[in-house]
């Protein structure tokens, strides 16, 4: 299985506190794929920063690790002010 676990706006968002940016332990989610379950997608209900997409391609015999595709799109209206060019 390959496990994905953490905030992918922290990684995009430096410019943010880390209050801001990361929420708590309590908070975070872990996805497990399997092979039935290859993709993820952050739900409409938390998308407050952006939407995380991921996918691994989980075939044959296990290996000792997955390479897994991934996109953050920013949709929140402020952090993408934050990010327009021309604004430093």
């Amino acid at each position: 299985m390959a496990v994905v676990a953490g905030v992918a706006g922290a990684l995009v968002l430096g410019t943010l506190g880390v209050a801001q940016a990361a929420p708590s332990p309590a908070a975070q989610e872990t996805t497990v794929f399997t092979p039935k379950k290859q993709s993820y997608k952050t739900p409409k209900k938390k998308q407050k920063a952006g939407i995380l997409n991921a996918q691994v391609k989980l075939t044959g015999k296990y290996p000792t690790y997955y390479p897994m595709a991934w996109s953050f799109k920013v949709t929140n209206k402020k952090l993408k002010a934050i990010a327009r060019p021309g604004r430093l």
